[in-house]
């Protein structure tokens, strides 16, 4: 269990803990475990995974007010929120109690609880208030695990509580990543347990242990240089630059159509020069027929031509368009007024074709004034360009070749057809896992692309077992300080830069190879 990888690494001075926090669960099989501090949560999600792949009926219980304090600073919401929408993947598992521990400690019944975690504030007060408060409540195996043992500045006191215990109970220390001590309370702990507090405080086998412990750690840490600051200055200059050139491009866009336009109209009056029959009717008819050719949309159009309509009615989502329109009531977010106003405004009808990103990525296209949904459509998928970072066009017909029919865009299948049976748009992405992982998406009857590129990022949901968006977003906050979706930063720029896409180093596979 010690080796698993932590499937949630979030801002915490607990991570290289992380291991002892799986071996823990094992080694005590615990019915009632309970956290007192939790803040983002990273190690009541390293139990509560621990739960999980031992498939133990274990309760883990989070305590907190999600306010902070003067040691780790004081937060809004938006933290509980965030602790809220990962903890529900873990089902009954996972229970949140929002109060002081004081509040909380009535809730349990003496005797009742097999593990224990104290990591509120760290005064010297606060760490005996917390261990007497709840000793009570112990069961006879019971386990207290402490952190910031060996923290002796800016008014911890943790310590001075730690040299107490260690008088009254069989401990163990760790000392790296702030120190953790573990105390065994009950008489009848766990028999891994005992031989664990036996081991003696300066041993050859204890110092062993920690070093075990502390190098599994920075493993996920990155401590052993993960995250140079050398290679994310180089990395930001370059996204900067990119950055630049994308401005540069889509502020030629209007240019550009105009230049477009001109010199089409320059060659269709060469054209009836030569062909010697100026009319009306026949330079309009071949302005239409040109522009048409080009991609261009028509100055006079009332709508898309059928067969684009066609497409664009196969991708509308009317939930997403409602969304980009709060101003409309549900009803009234219909394809009918996407066709009538959101199409003229160059808006999309999906989260799955991203106009800002395709401009930026083709400039050419930006400079010819083209909108992006219709170059994609009429154009875009038969000169290998992609309609967002994650969904790979390319290889999806390879996949799937025996499935589209003659004309037949891929995106258009995978948004109908092919997300419905599992398939992936990238080997990015896994749709199957992604809905395992995130029932709630399922239920929603959203297509999982369109859930991580619309909210589930900002929500914390990761789109690949190889990739942990909070952790890309911490490891790289100034490259998505915007709000660029953390796995389009990454397919964009982070894999050409070899960014690693969790903390255990790994690399999210090449969109660009055949997935097995």
């Amino acid at each position: 269990m010690s080796f698993q990888d932590p499937p949630v690494i979030t801002p915490s001075g607990w991570i290289e803990h992380g291991p002892f926090a799986a071996w823990l669960v094992e080694a005590t099989s615990p019915d009632l475990l309970v956290e007192l501090g939790t803040h983002w949560g990273y190690s009541f999600f390293a139990f509560c995974e621990a739960v999980r792949t031992l498939g133990l009926d274990t309760r883990c219980v989070a305590i907190d007010t999600w306010e902070g304090d003067e040691h780790a600073g004081f937060y809004s919401d938006e933290v509980h929120d965030y602790v809220a929408s990962v903890a529900k993947g873990y089902g009954s598992t996972a229970t949140m109690m929002r109060m002081r521990f004081d509040q909380a400690v009535g809730s349990f019944e003496d005797g009742s609880i097999d593990v224990l975690h104290i990591d509120g504030r760290h005064l010297y007060e606060d760490a005996v208030e917390d261990f007497d408060t709840y000793l009570p409540k112990m069961s006879d195996r019971g386990v207290v695990v402490m952190h910031d043992i060996v923290e002796r500045g800016h008014g911890f006191g943790v310590w001075r509580h730690w040299v107490e215990l260690k008088d009254r109970y069989p401990t163990f220390e760790f000392r790296h990543e702030h120190g953790l001590g573990v105390v065994a309370v009950g008489h009848d702990a766990p028999e891994a347990i005992g031989r664990l507090t036996s081991l003696g405080e300066d041993s050859a086998e204890a110092d062993q242990v920690r070093r075990m412990y502390s190098q599994l750690g920075r493993a996920i840490s990155g401590a052993e240089g993960m995250r140079r600051a050398e290679e994310l200055q180089t990395a930001l200059a370059a996204a900067n630059e990119r950055l630049q050139h994308t401005t540069d491009a889509i502020a030629r866009q209007a240019a550009g159509r105009e230049l477009t336009l001109l010199r089409t109209v320059r060659d269709l009056e060469r054209d009836v020069r030569e062909a010697r029959h100026l009319t009306p009717s026949l330079f309009k008819g071949l302005l239409r027929e040109r522009l048409r050719a080009e991609g261009v949309r028509l100055l006079d159009s009332q709508g898309p031509e059928q067969t684009m309509r066609d497409q664009l009615a196969a991708l509308f989502d009317a939930d997403y368009y409602a969304a980009q329109h709060p101003e409309l009531a549900p009803e009234e977010a219909t394809f009918e007024h996407y066709v009538e106003n959101g199409w003229p405004a160059h808006e999309s009808p999906t989260p799955l074709i991203d106009p800002v990103w395709y401009l930026a990525v083709n400039p050419d296209v930006a400079a010819a004034g083209i909108p992006a949904v219709d170059h994609y459509l009429i154009f875009g998928e038969s000169e290998a360009r992609d309609p967002n970072a994650v969904f790979d066009s390319s290889w999806y017909r390879r996949q799937h070749a025996q499935d589209l029919a003659p004309g037949e865009l891929a995106l258009t299948r995978f948004a109908t057809v092919g997300h419905q049976e599992g398939h992936d748009p990238s080997p990015a992405f896994h749709t199957k896992w992604y809905l395992d992982r995130y029932p709630e998406v399922a239920d929603s009857g959203r297509i999982a692309l369109s859930d991580y590129l619309r909210d589930g990022a900002l929500k914390g949901r990761d789109p690949h077992p190889d990739f942990d968006t909070v952790w890309y977003i911490a490891a790289n906050a100034d490259l998505c300080r915007d709000g660029t979706n953390p796995l389009v930063h990454y397919l964009t720029f982070g894999l050409e830069e070899n960014h690693a896409t969790n903390a255990a180093g790994a690399h999210l596979c090449d969109p660009t190879t055949e997935a097995n």
